[in-house]
């Protein structure tokens, strides 16, 4: 079945999902709430324009549903339609922004479109006035995103302050149980000027993963397979050293094995831009090839370009000055840039 096909498909289902007969107070409703839980698993699929269309649909039901928002957005996160996603999510503030679960989440979003821009001070206004007030009474998902939003900016090298990643540290403090391998990476990531509190979590991991009482458990498990070393790369990316980060992260992403920790794709993009300023950093001719390949996929992923990668390949140039400079570009635009000047197309890269 070709993707036209499947697309068709997946419409048909909508349609029967419509004449399915609801036995709730309010079953359009209900009905609006499965089509946005959909499009989101749709969009998690690759199946962006369905998704795109049956999250439309549910906010035709209720412009209110702050799920299908979500995922009609990470649709245009997905395809690098940073400024539409910026008109969408701005527009329809009104409708989302009082949702207890997804809010932050949602202007967590917002600010991904930005730091694609290379925006940072407008996703730190955001962050200051929409993301930090709800810290102190947040759900483990605000926290996650916070230190995600943070972290991203500092790889680029933007110190975002230490007064902003303390509220950070001070809302996590709590969470010291080994629980969930996602939420402890993030963790990791507010310990980026925290030597000492990074090597006490690495150290409780390694406690949790030898714990006897609990070797049926899915995320001991997970965390013995994964995440010990995802952690100690994060570490050595917060410490310099880089070498080292990057021969304990890109097997883990090679043979993608992050999908196992959760998060949705976009989430998960952190550590492939963490890959990136790690071999970047490092200065080391053997992982010109590889540093090539994670560009490369990171460009041709986004159907409508990304600022955010053209800014990486123009630090890898830097880096590797005495390499060719043209190998430096990804595969995915050298046709568009290299082309003669009468066929040659503008990148859209803003």
């Amino acid at each position: 079945m070709n993707s036209l096909e499947q697309s068709v498909d997946h419409f048909r289902s909508i349609e029967k999902a419509k004449k399915i007969p609801l036995t709730f107070d309010n079953p359009k409703i209900t009905l609006g709430f499965i089509l946005g839980m959909y499009a989101f698993a749709l969009e998690e699929n690759h199946h962006f324009s369905t998704a795109e269309a049956v999250g439309r649909e549910a906010l035709k039901i209720n412009q209110r549903d702050t799920w299908a928002v979500h995922a009609v957005n990470h649709v245009m996160e997905m395809e690098g339609r940073q400024k539409e996603g910026i008109r969408f999510l701005t527009s329809t503030v009104d409708d989302w922004k009082h949702s207890r679960i997804l809010s932050c989440h949602n202007f967590w979003h917002l600010c991904l479109h930005y730091i694609e821009l290379g925006k940072f001070e407008m996703a730190l206004e955001i962050f200051d006035k929409e993301m930090a007030p709800r810290f102190k009474e947040a759900s483990i998902l605000d926290l996650v995103d916070g230190s995600s939003l943070l972290y991203r900016i500092e790889l680029e090298g933007y110190s975002v302050g230490v007064h902003r990643w303390q509220p950070l540290i001070d809302a996590f403090s709590p969470h010291t149980r080994r629980i969930l391998l996602f939420n402890d990476t993030h963790i990791m990531m507010t310990n980026r000027h925290r030597p000492q509190d990074a090597a006490n979590l690495v150290q409780s991991m390694r406690d949790y993963i030898g714990r006897k009482d609990i070797t049926n458990c899915t995320n001991r498990r997970r965390s013995e397979e994964i995440g010990l070393t995802l952690m100690e790369g994060l570490r050595a990316v917060n410490e310099r050293r880089y070498n080292e980060a990057v021969h304990l992260l890109y097997p883990l992403l090679r043979d993608q094995k992050l999908i196992k920790i959760g998060g949705s794709e976009a989430q998960r993009d952190i550590f492939n831009v963490t890959l990136i300023h790690a071999m970047v950093m490092a200065k080391n001719p053997n992982y010109k090839g590889l540093l090539y390949d994670m560009l490369d996929t990171r460009n041709s992923s986004k159907k409508f370009g990304s600022p955010l990668t053209a800014r990486w390949i123009e630090r890898a140039k830097a880096a590797y000055e005495k390499e060719d400079e043209a190998s430096f570009i990804p595969k995915s635009m050298q046709s568009a840039i290299f082309a003669p000047p009468r066929t040659a197309k503008p990148l859209n890269a803003t």
